[in-house]
């Protein structure tokens, strides 16, 4: 009698646990699939980065399907090497970690496999047009301290127009290749000191169309000071907003020029600049950031922001 009643009690037990384990299994599907939904809401928004880490989320579950995750990896995959050629290496090894899971006889769809494969052939043609369309649809946005290219010289940012008289600008030598003469203002404040050693800071020239008013160059001193070759004064700063230009328009949209040497001479004193440039080119404006270094002395972080077809050198 006691013997059943132990086997009936093993019986329960064994069912329990299965009934208990389905239900893990359930509950842990489900999760899984409310966290790959949350990887495709994140692909679909162009947040690729959470994509990726959510689909790693989804990846890490045992009930999730790695077929599923390593399609969506693919696509996301694409989307970030059509803007940064460092990820096209992931890009072709993910594939090819899809084209094994078929020859291993995963549950691929064959249509999912024939339209990764097409595009991974168009990958070339797609990230020279993307690239254009990426940047063209960016360049209305590059801007230095809010100044924006054809924006109208009363919509500049108030803080800045109040260090320049609007009255008083000075006419430019009409170049051959211009249809306007443009009017350079200068700020109210100059620089003091010698004419070798002073400190100029922010916004320095604007631009604008003598006829319509709007801008049409920007420059400005971001940061300059003495210079130290010990700590390399100011390159970090200026490497640091390479790396931003980088990230925010693509690599494939960024020329850095090699370092550039220089000697000329004014007020019969000789001097030697060392500069780096790195040029954010687009249809309709040219962003520039240079860092100089004057005589092993100054250092100075420029940006400059123009029309190409407007001011030719």
């Amino acid at each position: 009698m006691i013997f059943g009643k132990s086997k009936k009690t093993e019986k329960l037990l064994i069912m329990s646990f299965i009934c208990f384990a389905n239900m893990q299994i359930i509950g842990q599907s489900k999760d899984a699939n409310i966290v790959f939904v949350q990887a495709e809401e994140k692909y679909n928004e162009k947040n690729y980065n959470e994509a990726l880490s959510k689909l790693q989320l989804y990846e890490n579950l045992s009930s999730a399907s790695k077929e599923k995750a390593q399609v969506l990896k693919i696509q996301i995959y694409r989307e970030l090497a059509l803007k940064d050629k460092s990820q096209v290496v992931n890009y072709n090894n993910s594939i090819e970690e899809l084209k094994k899971m078929y020859s291993d006889g995963k549950k691929i769809n064959v249509d999912d496999l024939y339209r990764i494969l097409k595009e991974q052939q168009e990958f070339g043609k797609d990230a020279i047009t993307n690239a254009k369309d990426d940047l063209s649809s960016s360049s209305s946005e590059i801007n230095i301290d809010g100044i924006k290219i054809g924006m109208n010289i009363e919509e500049i940012p108030s803080q800045i127009a109040a260090n320049f008289d609007w009255n008083e600008g000075v006419k430019g030598q009409a170049n051959n290749q211009m249809n306007y003469v443009p009017l350079i203002f200068t700020p109210k404040k100059a620089g003091t000191g010698s004419g070798f050693n002073f400190k100029l800071a922010g916004i320095q020239n604007i631009i604008a169309d003598d006829r319509t008013r709007r801008v049409i160059e920007v420059f400005k001193f971001t940061e300059n000071g003495k210079y130290k070759e010990k700590d390399k004064t100011g390159l970090s700063k200026y490497n640091s907003m390479v790396e931003e230009l980088k990230v925010k328009y693509g690599k494939s949209n960024i020329t850095e020029n090699p370092v550039r040497i220089s000697t000329s001479k004014i007020m019969n004193r000789e001097m030697t600049t060392e500069s780096y440039s790195t040029i954010l080119r687009s249809k309709s404006v040219t962003y520039t950031l240079t860092y100089s270094i004057v005589n092993g002395d100054n250092y100075s972080i420029i940006e400059m922001l123009c029309i190409p077809d407007y001011l030719k050198n």
